[in-house]
């Protein structure tokens, strides 16, 4: 019996456990974090977020979507990242609480399919302890409590295999290609992922198409999918 095999045949055996092993760590990443619904802008939020009038108002919005993500250096494209910032600043008018929620819900997504994830090749009981360690990790932190780790967040998400990485069949993993800093990834995501490559032409100036920049996240998802913690892969270096 191959090993994917008996993960399966382990997780047909104990649901029970594999829910729980999931609903404590997304529930621990949810509450660990209630506590930055009271943070205001702090840092880029102020640039990125605050200032940044072209979000404030849909009219506004496509000018906002042709800019490159850091207006003054030019090298960054985030349209995702700033398209969601517009819908929560008109939604919350201006409010911080709400990109803060936004922040947490995502963190507890991504803790989710961290334990998905472990759970094709650990038993409950160690893929639930992994997903804590990841909730509660404070190299998260920053990524979390400031509103622009919002970009850190969704990449780590199109980065986890069971959405955008490991297929079912081949088990190829495809994580991470090309630029350092984010990347174009492969996987159940691609074509979402991949949306910033088809609105490059309106923002000539920027040079990376990139949603998330040397997550902690992402690195935690990326070490745990493709270095070892399970079964190698055809196509993992």
């Amino acid at each position: 019996m191959t090993t994917d095999a008996r993960a399966s045949s382990a997780d047909e055996s104990t649901p029970g456990a594999a829910v729980v092993a999931t609903l404590i760590p997304a529930l621990v990443a949810l509450l660990i974090y209630l506590p930055a619904l009271r943070n205001g802008f702090a840092l880029d939020d102020i640039t990125i977020v605050r200032d940044n009038f072209r979000i404030h108002s849909l009219s506004t919005l496509p000018q906002a979507l042709s800019l490159p993500y850091w207006y003054e250096e030019g090298h960054l494209y985030r349209p995702l990242t700033t398209l969601s910032f517009a819908i929560e600043w008109a939604v919350g008018g201006g409010s911080p609480l709400v990109f803060h929620a936004l922040n947490i819900l995502w963190h507890t997504v991504v803790t989710i399919l961290l334990v998905r994830l472990a759970l094709r090749w650990w038993p409950p009981l160690a893929a639930g302890a992994a997903g804590l360690f990841f909730a509660l990790h404070p190299v998260h932190a920053e990524t979390v409590a400031n509103i622009v780790g919002r970009s850190e967040l969704v990449c780590a998400a199109a980065h986890d295999p069971p959405i955008g990485g490991i297929r079912s069949q081949d088990a190829s993993v495809e994580i991470g290609h090309g630029h350092a800093d984010g990347g174009v990834f492969e996987g159940g995501l691609k074509p979402l992922v991949r949306f910033p490559e088809c609105l490059r032409s309106l923002a000539p100036g920027a040079d990376v198409v990139e949603v998330g920049h040397q997550s902690s996240h992402v690195g935690v998802v990326a070490v745990v999918a493709d270095r070892g913690f399970g079964p190698r892969h055809r196509g993992c270096p």
